[in-house]
């Protein structure tokens, strides 16, 4: 009987043939919620194959279901190793979407670009009395998801007037991160700086713009804000991307500075997650790294799901306000232990404790 940890080896397999293989392909055009469909069947294929066979046996089964996991799921996410053809179009405003959900004349939803000089019309569309929430999208995601309704509908029901503002970038999303790192992103953050001008010119007090990025985003709304006078009131990042970013000069990233306040909610630390600490306050639930309700429920996905957690928990803190709270300039072995359980505590998320 085999007792190998079948988990465990699919998951060095993965590393290793994606490594190996040229796989070529143009675009994954799964959901998250389809890649995490397949990666759990896979797993209970696997496991089910390996059951009852010796285990010089193991390696000619998993050699299949390696080969489907890695090309379903790797390449979706490790991105310095999808072998995709380099976009050489030239980046024009065009590329970027910016999408208002507070628009009812319009069915609640209207959507423009730099090239329409009257966009966002004024008041139907924006309305300079209002605090504007700017949310910005992470690499690989698909354009405008559902979480971005649900997240202006979310700011609705609690009755707060705002004028929300979604980033839709997904014209550059197929592209390597290597490549999009060198050519892309910094057009993208020019387009967003480009559209707060805008908007500030159309009455909206800088202070009271937020913008909140996930992964990715998260980087483009710092440069975007970067050199802006005056300073807007705040920036979120939700799980700001690591990879090729942990290098970067605080010049060429997010960091404290970009915005009157920047606070950070770490969720998949020094992995998919920036590896370190980067704004006026952070916040690391469960640690910042491994979410243990990720790690349980989807363990082959553990990893980016973490990442992904931290917009999920800031969608709660819309929700149910004071629903997080930390406790200020403890580490996470010194909670557990109760240690200095007397420190400050500090909300986390919508409604953050500001230093």
């Amino acid at each position: 009987m085999c007792g190998i940890n079948i988990e465990k080896v699919l998951t060095k397999e993965l590393k290793k043939t994606v490594l190996e293989q040229e796989i070529r392909v143009r675009k994954i055009s799964l959901s998250l919620r389809q890649v995490m469909k397949i990666s759990t069947r896979l797993l209970g294929r696997a496991k089910s194959d390996t059951q009852n066979v010796a285990e010089n046996e193991v390696s000619e089964i998993l050699d299949k279901y390696r080969k489907e996991y890695s090309l379903y799921t790797g390449l979706s996410y490790i991105n310095t190793l999808a072998l995709v053809p380099e976009d050489t179009r030239e980046s024009k405003p065009e590329d970027v979407k910016f999408i208002f959900y507070n628009a009812p004349e319009y069915g609640g939803r209207i959507e423009g670009d730099l090239n329409e000089q009257d966009f966002p019309v004024s008041p139907v569309v924006f309305n300079s009395s209002y605090d504007t929430k700017i949310f910005i999208h992470d690499w690989l995601q698909e354009d405008e998801p559902l979480w971005a309704e649900k997240t202006a509908f979310n700011y609705a029901i609690k009755g707060n007037k705002v004028n929300f503002m979604f980033v839709d970038w997904s014209n550059y999303t197929h592209i390597p991160y290597s490549i999009l790192i060198q050519s892309k992103i910094q057009k993208v953050a020019e387009y967003v700086n480009q559209m707060i001008h805008r908007l500030i010119l159309k009455g909206a007090n800088p202070k009271t713009i937020h913008i909140i990025g996930l992964g990715t985003g998260a980087h483009i709304g710092g440069l975007a804000a970067k050199n802006l006078s005056p300073k807007i009131g705040r920036i979120t990042g939700l799980s700001p991307f690591g990879p090729t970013w942990n290098e970067k000069p605080e010049t060429e990233r997010l960091s404290k500075g970009d915005a009157d306040f920047v606070d950070i909610i770490h969720t998949n630390m020094g992995l998919f997650g920036f590896s370190k600490t980067m704004g006026d306050v952070d916040f690391l639930p469960n640690g910042g790294n491994m979410q243990t309700s990720m790690k349980n429920k989807y363990p082959l996905m553990k990893n980016i799901m973490s990442h992904l957690m931290a917009k999920t928990l800031y969608d709660d803190s819309i929700n149910f306000g004071l629903s997080y709270i930390g406790k200020n300039g403890i580490s996470y072995h010194d909670f557990l232990g109760k240690k200095n359980i007397f420190n400050m505590p500090i909300v986390m998320g919508e409604y953050v404790t500001k230093k």
